[in-house]
């Protein structure tokens, strides 16, 4: 068992370099003990469990601690590829919920949260015909800024905000911005939707890129909504 600390002096206000450097190492140090409890012959048959607190949201009246929360995608990781020795047990920090640890930890589970000295667990399950739904509301004075617009999922939110959503002001990125494959013939098939389309070259990794993307957004059409579609894929494996 791996016990993390918290991360409460360092909430939502904090600095974000801070949390940046905080979030970096509890991810590194958890990935280090993962690569090495799979190293050793004698772990073979057993399990290392990752308890944190506050490190995911259970319900929409809660937050995860964002020092914390990398720890839910690598753990999650792990167990995908190890589905027998890994395992994420989340607690809120109540007295009820540390009294229930022990007992928790005997649960056969991937991924368990302790909230008020109940035990919740990861299930799917069918949205009834009467669940309420919040409809995607675009305010067509608005810019969407689509990062990764001019790829192909990019492409794909684009043309969905248009058809779809009636946005009208569309602001599309990527690292080639314009010069990109097909950006040009993206850039006049949105403008036949009814669409004024910009597209501009951001590495959205660069801060100050980002900065100063945001600042030449038009103050008549300010940011109305973000699709985050741009990502390098670079698979391998927990161990390696």
């Amino acid at each position: 068992v791996v016990l993390v600390s918290g991360g409460s002096t360092l909430g939502a206000r904090a600095a974000d370099g801070e949390l940046i450097v905080a979030a970096r190492e509890r991810v590194h140090h958890a990935l280090e003990l993962v690569k090495a409890f799979l190293a050793r012959d004698s772990f073979v048959n057993s399990r290392l469990v990752f308890v944190t607190e506050r490190a995911l949201a259970t319900s929409a009246q809660e937050a995860p601690e964002l020092c914390q929360a990398p720890l839910v995608g690598l753990i999650r990781s792990a167990h995908s590829e190890y589905p027998e020795r890994f395992a994420l047990l989340d607690c809120d920090g109540t007295e009820a919920s540390r009294a229930g640890l022990l007992s928790a930890l005997e649960v056969d589970e991937g991924e368990v949260a302790l909230r008020g000295g109940s035990l919740l667990c990861r299930r799917l399950s069918r949205l009834g015909k009467d669940a309420e739904r919040t409809p995607v509301s675009v305010d067509p004075n608005t810019t969407v800024l689509i990062t990764g617009g001019t790829g192909a999922l990019g492409a794909l939110f684009a043309r969905h905000m248009a058809t779809v959503h009636g946005a009208r002001h569309l602001l599309l990125t990527g690292r080639r911005g314009s010069k990109a494959e097909g950006a040009q013939e993206l850039k006049t098939e949105l403008e036949g939707l009814g669409c004024e389309v910009r597209i501009a070259a951001c590495d959205i990794s660069e801060r100050e890129e980002v900065a100063a993307l945001l600042d030449s957004i038009p103050r008549k059409h300010p940011l109305g909504g973000v699709i985050h579609a741009a990502g390098v894929l670079e698979n391998s494996l927990i161990a390696s």
